[in-house]
């Protein structure tokens, strides 16, 4: 009777003893289980947090441009508190016509860039055009996007590079290609030094007018009941130059009026050859006569946009208005109804001159050409 209390004492003490290993055995097998959790978490991350809404915007920007003809790449992307940046990659060759396409793809997300801080920039990277091809930068406050006076632009091609400042006008670089040469330039009128000589004055009466004096390259041109219109409003860069000698010194002004058209007209300059456009400047209107704007055509005939001035107040209102063009070598001042707007860096200091129209249709008339001595002030004359 004795052996049983031995027993029971020995058993307790058994039993203490295999207690830590089985606490301990426990402790092990639920550090295991939570490293196989650990592991799992690991290998499936959690999901994404919600795109910001400037992010969503710049994908959807994207995505809609994507969807244009000649469009072979588009994407987006957004910066908290910075920008907002976009980049296409287009087979369009034209720079200005991809500039104004680019803000019609941002007028339909207008509310929405409404809605992003104000300290924060749109940017869009466009490269078009064959191989090498060339390059434009777009900047303009989140909130003006679809305002055409707010943008900065930056253009690249190989061996050239031009910028602008905030008011677009936009200087040549030292390594912009050189105005290309007068194309067998007619001797210039032997002009007294300081006297005025009018080349040329007609108000487009059908006495008057001398249809060989005009040298249509593009565009239906005519001449009725007192006015030279052209009357085709579906295409870009409808010029008509005269046939007259070459200028350095001038002043070039006409009256036109705005018809139909959603950009406008003005004048050609400075055209090298009369033969092409390769070369000439022009300064006209665009927006509906809400923004009178100034370039160039390149040595190809492709136009190079330089700037723009937002206007006051329209011209497209069925009124006549007049534009002046006071040229001096390699500067122009240019004015409205006499009210001087802004002077032109020229890249071409002599050559032809005349009117150009982009999908609209303008009626012109009263154009005078006045040769000036290099002296001559160019303050705007009285309209």
């Amino acid at each position: 009777m004795t052996s049983r209390p031995l027993i029971k004492y020995v058993w307790g003490w058994y039993q203490a003893i295999r207690l830590p290993r089985r606490l301990l055995s426990a402790l092990l097998m639920a550090a295991l289980a939570a490293s196989g959790v650990l592991a799992m978490h690991a290998l499936h991350p959690s999901k994404p947090a919600q795109a910001l809404p400037g992010q969503s915007l710049a994908w959807d920007i994207a995505r809609s441009a994507a969807s244009a003809e000649g469009v072979q790449l588009a994407s987006g992307a957004y910066i908290p508190g910075d920008r907002l940046v976009l980049y296409m990659r287009t087979s369009q060759p034209d720079r200005f016509t991809i500039r104004r396409w680019a803000l019609l793809q941002i007028e339909p997300f207008a509310e929405r860039l409404a809605k992003l801080p104000e300290r924060e920039t749109l940017t869009w990277v466009i490269d078009f055009g064959a191989d090498p091809g060339q390059q434009d930068i777009l900047n303009v406050p989140i909130r003006r996007a679809t305002d055409p006076a707010a943008y900065q632009y930056m253009s690249a091609a190989p061996g050239l590079l031009l910028t602008n400042s905030a008011v677009h006008q936009e200087a040549t670089a030292p390594s912009d290609l050189p105005p290309p040469a007068l194309a067998n330039p007619p001797a210039a009128p032997a002009t007294p030094a300081e006297e005025e000589v009018i080349l040329m004055t007609s108000s487009f009466d059908p006495a008057e007018v001398n249809p060989a004096a005009w040298l249509s390259l593009a565009g239906d041109w005519a001449s009725a009941e007192g006015t030279y219109s052209q009357r085709d409003s579906s295409g870009y860069d409808f010029i008509s130059l005269l046939d007259l000698t070459p200028q350095t010194h001038y002043r070039l002004e006409v009256r036109l009026r705005l018809g139909e058209g959603t950009m406008g007209g003005g004048l050609i300059y400075n055209a090298p050859d009369k033969a092409t456009r390769a070369g000439a400047q022009t300064v006209d209107f665009d927006q509906q006569g809400s923004i009178l704007r100034w370039g160039r055509y390149d040595e190809k005939g492709a136009y190079v946009y330089q700037g723009s001035l937002k206007l006051e107040k329209t011209i497209n209102d069925g009124q006549w208005h007049t534009l002046q063009l006071i040229t001096h070598g390699a500067e122009s001042v240019v004015a409205l109804d006499g009210s001087e707007l802004g002077t032109i860096t020229n890249t071409s200091t002599q050559g032809y001159y005349g009117l150009i129209t982009s999908v609209t249709s303008v009626d012109f008339d009263d154009i005078a050409i006045t040769v000036l001595p290099a002296s001559a002030p160019t303050a705007p004359s009285a309209t």
